[in-house]
Formats: structure tokens, C-alpha cells, sequence
């Protein structure tokens, strides 16, 4: 019986977010509101998913290419 896991997420803090972007954690802010960056909350903790940063930076280096 082969049993498959669910395809993990990776999440990371707001700060650690901006950090990978080198942004501010307003900008951060915007981004998330403005529907660019997937956000999660879980508790009181806002944790932003791994892989709408990837596509962010791929959409942004798309387009400065």
C-alpha cells in the first residue's frame, strides 16, 4: 500500500519574507493586499507561503529580462 504525503508548504515569517525580497515589511504590506504575495494566518502569526515568493521574484525577473 503506497500512502502519499500532501504536498508540504512552506511558510516564512513576514520578516523573513521581506528579507528574501530586500524590501521593507510595508512594501511586504502592499504586496500581500495587493494580491502579488499568499499569506496564511495561523493563531495570531501572519505567515507568508514560500512559493508566491519564488513566482513573485520569476515574475519580476521576467520582466526586467
Amino acid at each position: 500500500m503506497d500512502i502519499q504525503k500532501p504536498e508540504e508548504t512552506t511558510l516564512v515569517t513576514q520578516a523573513e519574507a521581506a528579507r528574501l525580497l530586500s524590501i521593507s515589511r510595508t512594501t511586504l504590506h502592499r504586496l500581500v493586499k495587493a494580491g502579488e504575495l499568499q499569506q496564511v494566518h495561523l493563531g495570531r502569526r501572519a505567515l507568508v507561503v514560500r512559493t508566491s515568493i519564488d513566482a513573485l521574484i520569476a515574475r519580476k525577473s521576467a520582466v526586467t529580462s
